[in-house]
């Protein structure tokens, strides 16, 4: 609340690990940030189904670093372009 009385609207961005984006189903973390963005009525960026298709096509390789869970550039180049698009859809860009 005081973050919208100061004018301002928050935004989640919901950063999957790696293991996010080797299955379609939905992790209890995952799950407890949705019903929160939900409940306090919030805007999220959830990029994980994106990443889990980029996955899909490209392999887990081309988005994430090998046993660490951090992104590579395409990763981050990806998320990016998200965020973007979101803001630009809201008319922030």
């Amino acid at each position: 609340d005081e973050i919208r009385a100061e004018g301002a609207e928050p935004v989640i961005l919901i950063i999957p690990p790696d293991r996010w984006v080797n299955t379609t189903r939905k992790t209890s973390l995952r799950k407890a940030l949705l019903r929160f963005v939900e409940k306090e009525k919030v805007e999220a960026i959830d990029v994980t189904p994106e990443l889990y298709n980029a996955v899909q096509e490209a392999g887990i390789e081309t988005y994430y670093i090998n046993g660490t869970g951090h992104w590579t550039p395409q990763g981050h180049q990806l998320t990016a372009d998200l965020i973007e698009k979101f803001l630009t859809r809201r008319g922030y860009l």
